[in-house]
């Protein structure tokens, strides 16, 4: 695809609040309330995330910027606050749904402190809120950090689990000792490292 066409590339939600509605659904289903500071947070990092895997599309049609409350996108910072009926996130694209799935079982546990030290630490937020508060997020720049320190991170680690499986999987796995049946009472049966079974026998009571 050329430049010229990755520019008119659609959001892969036609709107935000479908993914804010995602959020508050699995919130709901948890017995959790999400605070519009960390719905901002959940946000930001699903659009970093699907951009860092999907060729820097974005999710959504939002635009964060740098503030000292966290990333925020601006359109939505009434709507959050004073949330009424949200759509019905239904038919998600099947990328997308599992963008919001990841985000949601990696940091919807989170508290709002603890995403906004996992934020400050993306190598683009704190970056953008030193050099000017209110100063957008760049896509590109979102996607490259997220690329770096998430997929790319578990990628290796899915390699790694890979190869050693094939490892394991090329290994001989011993013949397990059969049950010894018969014996006679003096001999001790032994376990599966080699190691005799002690017989159990009550405890002597004392009084």
């Amino acid at each position: 695809m050329s430049d010229e066409l990755e520019q008119f590339r659609t959001p892969a939600l036609k709107n935000s609040l479908l993914a804010v509605a995602w959020f508050e659904g699995q919130g709901a289903e948890a017995g959790k309330r999400i605070p519009p500071r960390k719905m901002q947070m959940l946000l930001y990092i699903a659009q970093a995330l699907y951009a860092a895997v999907n060729g820097c599309r974005l999710l959504m049609p939002s635009v964060f910027v740098a503030s000292a409350m966290g990333p925020q996108d601006p359109n939505l910072y009434d709507i959050l606050e004073n949330a009424g009926d949200l759509p019905k996130p239904k038919d998600l694209e099947p990328r997308a749904e599992a963008c919001l799935t990841l985000v949601w079982r990696r940091f919807g546990g989170m508290g709002v402190d603890e995403l906004d030290n996992f934020i400050a630490h993306d190598g683009v937020m704190e970056e953008a809120r030193q050099t000017a508060t209110g100063a957008i997020l760049p896509l590109p720049a979102l996607a490259d950090a997220y690329r770096r320190s998430m997929i790319e991170p578990a990628q290796a680690e899915q390699a790694a689990r890979a190869k050693a499986g094939q490892v394991i999987e090329n290994t001989p796995i011993p013949e397990p000792i059969p049950e010894q049946e018969g014996l006679p009472e003096n001999v001790p049966r032994m376990t599966m490292g080699g190691k005799p079974v002690k017989r159990w026998a009550p405890k002597r009571r004392v009084y």
